[in-house]
């Protein structure tokens, strides 16, 4: 899944967990993965953004 801003990829595993990639920064980083978490729950999946 890709989002233009900030500008990232994410790969989103059957096993729930994501890895997110191109972000320029942590903090740009962590606004995507709240996008992609974001748009999972419209979807209609449960999702949840958590750091660990």
């Amino acid at each position: 899944m890709r989002i233009r801003k900030p500008k990232t990829t994410a790969l989103i595993f059957a096993s729930g967990k994501m890895v997110c990639t191109g972000a320029k920064s942590e903090m740009q980083s962590k606004m995507a993965a709240r996008k992609y978490a974001s748009i999972i729950q419209k979807l209609g999946f449960l999702a949840k953004f958590k750091l660990m």
